[in-house]
């Protein structure tokens, strides 16, 4: 039985052609999936590192297509062309060697390749405070590692280790460390880089982050009129952020993007008030926040007849209050649940009104979300209550049965 070709070698190690290996998400291995002869093999190799996989499935490519003796063959071929892979690699490290204009070998270590990676990301438009987390996690692992060990030096190994030094909070974070890591790397494996293996990361062995969801958690209606006038009695000048925030919807302190410097929508379009008064934004029936997060489009949000009514009442109201604020003077005393606001207001809008579509463009959230998280939560009775809250000494309102 004659040898196995060189082309057909390569195209089984470097995950070309017909030949491929992946990670298979419910036996946790890596698989080799190839077509041969009018047939479709689909056969795990029984490894969890990516560089194993290729060897093995490389093995089990070659005795399928020609036989057992041609595996022990292609196992040694791919010894050769692994020690002749890291000869290259060390003659480019020491500045030895020919260089061949066509062949572009890099070795790079963990802190050269970590400053690149971040420079790469300042023209990403993520929150600063994601941005933040995710360099720690790299930093850290790179300190850890060792500044000097060259990304071709990296294996699963380092990964598993720097995990289990970590602080033990749980799988959850122990995902979020290894996720930020395997960003880092893919970036370093793919081209023009082709620095490490961009899947080296999928071969550290985690445990598995339990899935759980609980119901959001509501205001009820006695909750929210205390709130209001809380705020009404003791800080006026916060009113109108409550209102926005707890009868339209509107997310408290959401940020658009990494370089929203107005700290949120409600903020935005006080400045935008402050600025061009109430006329751009609020004609007496419909409230628009100013231009934004979907293309740069105004946002519509959900007006009932009360927040119409606290717009009129407080129309010089346009100060947002510190978290910390908040968290003292509001949120502990009256003991409201996290993102209480929004998810009131939905809530009522969901039991109250029951349009779907418009809920979709009133609260910038999926039908499905909508229906998956706020029907049921609220009585009518309470629904129709909640609508009713309005300023000391205002009309009061008829909501129509």
């Amino acid at each position: 039985m004659s040898a196995v070709p060189s082309h057909l070698l390569m195209e089984t190690l470097g995950k070309e052609g017909e030949v491929n290996v992946a990670w298979d998400k419910r036996s946790k291995r890596y698989h080799v999936r190839f077509r041969h002869d009018g047939r479709q093999y689909d056969r795990s190799t029984g490894e969890t590192g990516k560089a194993a996989a290729i060897r093995k499935g490389a093995e089990i490519f070659a005795q399928i297509i020609r036989g057992p003796k041609e595996a022990s063959t292609l196992a040694a071929l791919e010894v050769q062309i692994s020690e002749l892979k890291t000869l290259v690699l060390q003659l480019v490290a020491n500045g030895t060697g020919h260089k061949n204009p066509n062949v572009k070998v890099e070795v790079k270590s963990l802190e050269d390749a970590r400053l690149a990676f971040a420079e790469a990301r300042k023209s990403k438009h993520v929150a600063s405070s994601n941005e933040d987390r995710l360099q720690r996690r790299i930093e850290n692992f790179v300190e850890f590692t060792g500044k000097n060990c060259t990304l071709p030096e990296l294996k699963v190994e380092h990964l598993e280790i720097w995990k289990d030094s970590r602080p033990n909070n749980g799988a959850r974070a122990q995902k979020n460390d290894i996720d930020a890591v395997a960003q880092f790397l893919r970036w370093c494996g793919k081209p023009p880089r082709r620095w490490c293996d961009p899947e080296l990361a999928k071969g550290v062995e985690l445990d598995e982050v339990p899935r759980f969801s609980r119901l959001p958690e509501v205001l009820l209606p006695e909750q929210a009129e205390a709130m209001m006038r809380l705020v009404e009695g003791n800080a006026p000048q916060f009113v109108l952020f409550y209102a926005i925030a707890l009868l339209a919807g509107v997310r408290a302190n959401k940020k658009d993007s990494a370089d929203d410097n107005d700290g949120g929508e409600i903020i935005r379009l006080f400045a935008a008030v402050k600025r061009d008064g109430w006329g751009k934004y609020f004609n007496g029936l419909v409230l628009r926040i100013p231009s934004g997060k979907v293309r740069g489009e105004p946002r519509q949000v959900h007006t009932p007849e009360n927040l119409k009514a606290w717009i009129r009442a407080y129309p010089n109201s346009l100060e947002a209050p510190q978290r910390a604020w908040h968290t003292r003077h509001v949120s502990k005393p009256l003991k409201l649940p996290k993102n209480g606001l929004r998810h009131t207001a939905a809530s009522a809008y969901v039991s109250s009104v029951g349009d779907f579509a418009r809920a979709v463009i009133l609260f910038q959230s999926a039908e499905s979300t909508l229906r998956k998280h706020y029907i049921n939560l609220m009585t009518r009775e309470q629904a129709e209550s909640f609508w009713k809250i309005i300023p000391c000494g205002a009309a009061p309102i008829m909501i129509a049965s």
